[in-house]
C-alpha cells in the first residue's frame, strides 16, 4: 500500500523543480531582456516610468511569449518616414477593396446595377495597384507572415476579382477559386491581426 506521506513528499518535490525550472529563466534571463528591449524601444524615461513593471510582468509570462506568441510587430518608432509613406499603399489596398466589398454585398451580384459594376471594378484596379506599390519589406516588417499572405491570397483574389469583372461571362471556377483565396486570407488575418502593426 502507498505511503500517503512519501507521495506527498515526491509530488512537493516534483512541483518544486517545476516551479524552479519555470522561474530561473524569468528571474534571470527574460526580466533583464524585456527590461532591455523596452528601454531600446521606447526610451530610458518611459522606462523608469513603467517600463520596469511591464517588462517584469512580462517576463514572468515567458512560455507565451517564447512559444506561443513568436511573432511580433515592429514597434511603431522603429519605422522610418519613407517606410511609413509606402505602407500607406497597403492601407489604401485594404480600403478600397473592402468598399468593393461593401457595395457587392449591399446589391448582391446578380441585381448590381452597371453604374456599380463599374465602381467596383475602378475600386479592384485601384486595390491591385496599390497593393503592387508595397514593397515586401514593409510587409515582412508588420508582420513575418504577412507578405506570403497577402501576395498570395489577398493581391491574388483581388486580381481575380478584376478579371472577372472585365468578362463578358460568369466564371464558376475563378469565384471558387477567389473565394479559397479570401476565406484563407481572412481566417489568417483575424488570427493574427493582434501582432501585425502598420503605421498611419
Amino acid at each position: 500500500m502507498p505511503n500517503p506521506t512519501r507521495t506527498s513528499s515526491v509530488a512537493g518535490n516534483i512541483f518544486t523543480v517545476v516551479l524552479w525550472i519555470y522561474m530561473l529563466p524569468a528571474v534571470f534571463i527574460f526580466t533583464p531582456y524585456y527590461n532591455w528591449q523596452y528601454a531600446r524601444e521606447n526610451g530610458f524615461v518611459r522606462w523608469l516610468l513603467l517600463g520596469e513593471v511591464v517588462s517584469t510582468v512580462k517576463a514572468f509570462g515567458w512560455p507565451y511569449f517564447t512559444f506561443i506568441r513568436k511573432s511580433s510587430p515592429a514597434p511603431s518608432n522603429t519605422w522610418t518616414q519613407e517606410e511609413k509613406d509606402n505602407a500607406k499603399h497597403l492601407t489604401a489596398a485594404f480600403q478600397a477593396d473592402l468598399e468593393a466589398i461593401r457595395i457587392h454585398n449591399a446589391f448582391g451580384l446578380d441585381s448590381l446595377p452597371q453604374d456599380q459594376l463599374s465602381k467596383i471594378l475602378t475600386l479592384e484596379k485601384t486595390a491591385s495597384m496599390e497593393a503592387s506599390l508595397v514593397e515586401d519589406r514593409i510587409l515582412d516588417k508588420a508582420h513575418p507572415q504577412l507578405k506570403q499572405h497577402f501576395r498570395n491570397e489577398l493581391q491574388r483574389a483581388i486580381q481575380l476579382k478584376i478579371q472577372v469583372l472585365e468578362g463578358s461571362q460568369p466564371n464558376a471556377s475563378l469565384n471558387a477559386e477567389i473565394d479559397a483565396l479570401e476565406d484563407k486570407w481572412v481566417n489568417w488575418f483575424n488570427s493574427s491581426k493582434d501582432e501585425i502593426y502598420i503605421p498611419k
